[in-house]
């Protein structure tokens, strides 16, 4: 029930913020009539006991300040603010603003290119049934393709793979 209770604040905090500003400044000033009413009965005269009542209260601005970020709406409101700003900025200038959006277009377009070359290149699986079986060994000896097809149409217990990296002298 709670739950449903702030969803419902949140709600009316972005729908109506003018009836939420003014609910906060009417509770703050409740809470600040009632201490008055207090420090009165306590026998402080009325200018001395609002005074006090004030002090004790804290400031109100931040105090509002905290009431507005209590309703969770800060980052929606934001996002509304920028976008305004955005959509302001595109009408003023927009030779500017269709430069802008074909470079992030163009940079989106190669960045997602470029991961798909990675992907199909570098992270492809190998080509083998069973990659749990592979066995890598290393050699320091510089395999020629002559060579390397003699020993595979040899081999008959396991099949042979070589792969030569670009900085090896004998790769790409």
């Amino acid at each position: 029930m709670r739950r449903l209770r702030d969803l419902w604040y949140r709600l009316m905090a972005l729908v109506r913020p003018g009836t939420m500003e003014r609910d906060m400044r009417d509770e703050f000033a409740f809470h600040v009539e009632m201490e008055t009413r207090k420090l009165e009965r306590d026998g402080l005269p009325p200018a001395e006991a609002a005074r006090t009542a004030r002090i004790r209260f804290g400031n109100r601005t931040t105090n509002q300040q905290g009431a507005r970020e209590s309703w969770g709406t800060g980052l929606i409101e934001n996002l509304g603010a920028d976008l305004r700003h955005t959509f302001r900025q595109f009408r003023r200038r927009p030779g500017f603003s269709a430069l802008g959006i074909a470079t992030l277009a163009l940079g989106l377009g190669a960045t997602i290119a470029l991961g798909s070359v990675v992907r199909s290149v570098l992270l492809r699986p190998l080509p083998v049934t069973d990659e749990t079986a592979l066995r890598v060994l290393w050699a320091d000896y510089d395999w020629r393709g002559v060579e390397f097809d003699y020993l595979a149409e040899r081999t008959r217990v396991f099949r042979l793979a070589a792969y030569s990296s670009p900085g090896s002298p004998s790769g790409g």
